[in-house]
Formats: structure tokens, C-alpha cells, sequence
């Protein structure tokens, strides 16, 4: 079974089923964490095409946070991470999955004094039949409630497939799904920079926004379920790949297995 032969332990996992979340602090060793923070700033450094690179395309998702997306294919150092064996182990055992594949990697850099990240399921923006993904969130810098630590709404991965939120304009939790508006209480989850946090795609999510002087780096890596199958959604792979509702999302090239 996928859970007793991974790095999690059986307490970590209870928790996620349960939650839709789970913290696991100082997962990257202090070289790893020097390592995967300078291959960000040097990303951050340089720019890419569009397929890549997201800064300065949406000045509203910019007062958000600034990302890019899928380095993995241009950048060694973040491939490195991308890749690391140790967070696909966690993927697969969350997952209850024999194998799991990259969906994509993206990095979410919030500027000082930016704002908020709106409350959201990953799964309603994601060409997804299967609800078979995960997040796994990396946090290069010290977080907390002042510099957009992640906030979780626990349990709501049970709500089902809810309709996604406008970043510009965002709706909050309760509007989203009021008939569980009793529940939507937030939890933060600050962590000390080289932890990760783990979230399943239907988990109720954001963060704080950063009120402070300093940068807040992430490094994020979504994962799938080998197998998961491609909806017809509308999103930037659907618009270069030539794939029908029910088509496994198999393609080595865009979405590689795991080590």
C-alpha cells in the first residue's frame, strides 16, 4: 500500500485525508534550500517566453504575486527540484498512486506590500477529469501571517469541484459555497523557509498578503496521478496539444513521470 512505503508517516497522512493539507517542516536539507532558492532568483533574473514566463502579462495578477511557470524545461537548477525523488515519493504516497506525473512546476514570488492571494480550488482551473492532483508548496523564505504565509480551509476537499475564483475580483469562501459558509474558517500554516506544505486540488486555499519590506519566494510543483484524463478544458496545454475529452494526459514530453 502507497502508504507504507513512503516518507510520510502514518500520522502526516491521517492528517492530509482529513484536512486536505499537511505541513511537513524543514523537508529540504540546508543545501537543497540553497540550491533550489538561488536557481529561483536566477529565473527571476532572466525572462522567458509567455509559455514561461506570466510577469507583466496581468497587471492585477502582478498585485497578486508574480509567477512562471514550467522552468523545469529551460532551467537546470529548477529542474533539479522539479525532480527531486523525495517530493515525488510524498505525491505518491498522498496520491495512493503507483506512479505520478508532473502537471506542471510553477514559482509565485510575492513583491513587499502586495496583496492578498484569493481562496480557491486548483482543480476548477486545471483540464482535469480526475480529482487524482496535488500541490506540493515550498517555502524559500521564512513565512508567516505578515509575508503570505498559505491558509487552508480544512475538510473543504470534500466540498466537490466548486466554480473558480476571478483573482481580480475574487469572491470570498462563503459566496463560493455558502451552504458551507459555517465551515469556511481559515488556519494559517507559517513554516521556517525549507518546508513544504502538501494540498490536495480541491483543497480551499490562499495567502496573506505580504506586508513587509522583503520579497516572499515559493517553488511549487503540481502533480497528477498517473492515468488522470484530460477534460476538454480550455487551458495553455489544450491550446497546443490536439487531445479529446477522455484522452489520458500521458504525454512523456509535457507531463514526464516521476523518479
Amino acid at each position: 500500500m502507497a502508504d507504507a512505503s513512503g516518507p510520510l508517516s502514518i500520522e502526516a497522512l491521517g492528517f492530509y485525508r482529513t484536512n486536505g493539507y499537511v505541513v511537513v517542516e524543514n523537508f529540504l536539507t540546508p543545501a537543497e534550500l540553497a540550491d533550489i532558492s538561488a536557481a529561483v532568483d536566477d529565473a527571476y533574473a532572466k525572462h522567458y517566453s509567455y509559455e514561461h514566463d506570466n510577469v507583466g502579462a496581468n497587471p492585477a495578477y502582478d498585485a497578486v504575486f508574480l509567477q512562471k511557470v514550467n522552468l523545469w524545461q529551460v532551467h537546470e537548477g529548477i529542474r533539479r527540484h522539479t525532480f527531486s525523488p523525495k517530493l515525488a515519493a510524498c505525491a505518491r504516497q498522498l496520491l495512493e498512486a503507483g506512479a505520478v506525473r508532473i502537471w506542471h512546476d510553477q514559482t509565485l514570488v510575492k513583491e513587499p506590500n502586495s496583496l492578498p492571494t484569493p481562496f480557491h480550488q486548483d482543480l476548477p482551473y486545471w483540464p482535469m477529469i480526475e480529482d487524482t492532483a496535488l500541490t506540493a508548496w515550498t517555502a524559500l523564505d521564512d513565512v508567516d501571517e505578515r509575508n503570505s504565509c498559505m491558509q487552508y480551509i480544512p475538510g473543504s476537499q470534500t466540498w466537490g469541484r466548486l466554480p473558480g475564483v476571478d483573482f481580480s475580483s475574487p469572491q470570498g469562501v462563503a459566496e463560493v459555497a455558502p451552504e458551507h459558509a459555517a465551515e469556511c474558517v481559515p488556519v494559517s500554516a507559517p513554516v521556517p523557509a525549507g518546508s513544504v506544505v502538501f494540498h490536495h486540488s480541491l483543497t480551499f486555499h490562499g495567502a496573506t498578503a505580504n506586508v513587509t519590506e522583503r520579497r516572499r519566494r515559493a517553488m511549487i510543483v503540481h502533480y497528477m496521478a498517473d492515468g488522470t484524463r484530460f477534460n476538454g478544458q480550455e487551458h495553455i496545454v489544450s491550446k497546443i496539444m490536439l487531445m479529446k475529452p477522455g484522452d489520458p494526459m500521458d504525454d512523456d514530453a509535457i507531463w514526464p513521470l516521476t523518479p
